[in-house]
């Protein structure tokens, strides 16, 4: 397959063993833009490899940067799983999100924690990109305009679905001193992340 005709992360995962270093690098810029414009986001990206300060990538103002390590692997998983979360940063900051700033003792002030929440579902969608199974963005449409997220999960995909057995003896024990995330997806596929602290009255 050629690079440039690379529309999903299956393709990468096709191509890989036949591509050199710098078709490798053409590829998951392609991947990048084709996410990005399956969505409806106007701007598109560059990815090239570099020095990224002991990260294996990071996004920053429409360009995608990941280290040399990865595109010589000869297996892509992590470079696919790089490039698509950093993608969903391109997303966040067409879509006026902030995801990146938090403080690194946790020591929250206003508004930090709403940015670390965000910061924390871009995993949850980058796997969701990783295996070709992403949803739309909440609203219908993406580019800045507010509608599109990319912090939207896919309802029914993550986590445990219906079909999945349940026990009916579980039993388990909150220590409420040390959070509890709890994760929640409506019917148009969006996604809420609540943190509590304490347990809500009547639990």
């Amino acid at each position: 397959m050629d690079p440039s005709e690379v529309d999903s992360s299956q393709d990468v995962r096709d191509g890989w063993d036949s591509w050199s270093y710098s078709e490798r690098v053409e590829a998951l810029n392609q991947l990048a833009n084709e996410i990005l414009d399956q969505y409806g986001y106007e701007d598109d990206v560059d990815v090239d490899t570099g020095a990224a300060a002991g990260r294996l990538g990071y996004y920053d103002d429409g360009s995608i940067i990941m280290v040399p390590s990865q595109i010589e692997d000869p297996n892509p998983e992590e470079a696919i799983d790089t490039v698509n979360h950093e993608t969903v940063h391109a997303m966040n900051d067409q879509d006026g999100i902030e995801d990146y700033r938090y403080p690194e003792d946790f020591d929250f002030e206003e508004g930090d924690l709403e940015v670390f929440i965000e910061h924390g579902k871009i995993d949850d969608v980058a796997r969701e990109l990783d295996r070709d199974g992403f949803p739309p963005p909440a609203g219908g449409g993406g580019g800045g305009g507010g509608g599109g997220s990319a912090s939207s999960a896919r309802a029914g995909e993550s986590g445990s679905g219906p079909d999945e057995p349940k026990s009916a003896d579980l039993e388990f024990e909150i220590d409420w001193a040390q959070g509890v995330w709890i994760d929640s997806v409506d019917e148009s596929g969006n996604m809420s992340v609540d943190i509590m602290f304490a347990a809500p009255e009547g639990w």
